[in-house]
């Protein structure tokens, strides 16, 4: 039986393993600057398909922006507020578009991905950099040969 059970299990690795090597060229991670300083987090910023996202506390903490969670079941949106800006982001699990100042904005990802767990066994919400940044009414610049924003 113990046999069966360690087979079946090595199986599931080995699946496990190569499906991670086969979307390998769609998920890396990538070095985030913010104002000159190197932003690191846990989990690392990481692109998905194109789209860098990062850690969503973290980010806003750097930006000087307060983050709010609310809760309705099992619907929770996040909800950024910049002093500096004068604006207010509302981000939520399965949605195609933010609420910027109240205003509905489409995007063509999505705003928060699910919790991804840390090295620390942490949950966190990972967000577009590019969509926080530029909404809260900063500049997001890629530099292709360096490979970091």
């Amino acid at each position: 039986m113990k046999r069966i059970i360690s087979t079946l299990l090595l199986f599931v690795v080995l699946i496990a393993a190569f499906q991670g090597l086969a979307s390998a060229d769609e998920i890396r991670p990538i070095s985030v600057f913010i104002d000159g300083i190197m932003f690191e987090t846990d989990p690392p910023a990481t692109i998905l398909n194109g789209t860098t996202y990062v850690p969503l506390l973290p980010l806003c903490e750097v930006l000087g922006a307060e983050v709010n969670v609310l809760e309705n079941g099992s619907d929770i949106t996040y909800v950024i507020s910049s002093e500096v800006t004068n604006k207010k982001l509302e981000l939520a699990y399965g949605d195609d578009f933010i609420k910027v100042n109240g205003k509905i904005v489409k995007i063509a990802v999505p705003p928060v991905l699910n919790m991804v767990w840390t090295e620390t066994n942490e949950k966190v919400a990972v967000v577009p950099i590019k969509i926080v940044v530029e909404e809260l009414g900063g500049v997001v610049l890629w530099d292709e040969k360096g490979g970091r924003i």
